[in-house]
């Protein structure tokens, strides 16, 4: 019985060396400062080395993240069996994934000026409905001006859509970036009335959509034109925003 207990601590111990060998070739130099090993580390800047198994990762995440795969597509047979990236699980999938994310906030963070204006806009996939939360602020460049893309995700509580539901969910995202409404001088979004009163409830200036105008437009002027106008049928019933 030890006997058998001893092989298999042997076999587990090789096992675990050969998995270190084969996806983490930079152990053998990155804890010794006195060597470097260029088959290890990719250098993509002076003085700049970036480990395999980092390159290894963030190729999984591309690939995942651009592709639209599903968290489950690293551990598919077919998946490891064609591709030249190193062996990828899951969990440790999500892991790097959180990782980056909260890098990345503290990077848009850093980068936030102390007034921006807000943008949200909401879209439906089957019974799920999706806020996306972006900021638009300006800047010395050729465009004039920089966006980012704060959040794109549900509402926690997926049953309510109220203004004060909104403006709740508006308080955390920006506290994500550790910023507050006192940062925000406007909001933008459709010209609906769930929009405005959010602004209201936040104390800020509402901008409305100028493409949603220039459409609620077209549509009063082609109810004008009667339903013989430009053989469009008949007049298009539309809902003119107060002012």
């Amino acid at each position: 019985m030890w006997q058998a207990a001893d092989q298999a601590d042997g076999l587990w111990m090789e096992n675990l060396i050969n998995h270190i060998k084969s996806q983490h070739p930079e152990y053998a130099t990155e804890g010794d400062p006195q060597q470097t090993s260029m088959a290890s580390y990719l250098v993509t800047n002076p003085g700049h080395k970036i480990g395999r198994s980092a390159m290894n990762v963030h190729g999984w995440i591309e690939w995942v993240c651009q592709g639209l795969k599903p968290f489950c597509f690293v551990e598919d047979p077919l998946t490891q069996k064609y591709t030249n990236f190193g062996s990828m699980t899951r969990p440790t999938l999500l892991k790097y994934m959180d990782l980056l994310t909260k890098e990345v906030e503290k990077t848009i963070s850093k980068n936030l000026p102390n007034q921006f204006s807000l943008a949200i806009d909401g879209w439906s996939k089957g019974s799920t409905h999706f806020v996306g939360v972006s900021v638009a602020y300006t800047e010395p460049t050729e465009k004039g001006y920089s966006s980012v893309l704060l959040s794109f995700s549900p509402m926690v509580d997926e049953k309510s859509f109220t203004a004060q539901d909104h403006y709740e969910h508006l308080t955390y995202v920006l506290s994500v970036y550790k910023k507050t409404f006192e940062n925000v001088v406007a909001i933008t979004g459709d010209n609906v009335a769930t929009n405005k009163r959010i602004a209201d409830r936040c104390g800020v200036k509402f901008v409305g959509c100028a493409s949603h105008r220039l459409n609620l437009s077209v549509s009063v002027y082609l109810e004008r034109l009667g339903p013989l106008g430009l053989g469009l049928g008949p007049p298009i019933r539309v809902f003119t925003p107060k002012k």
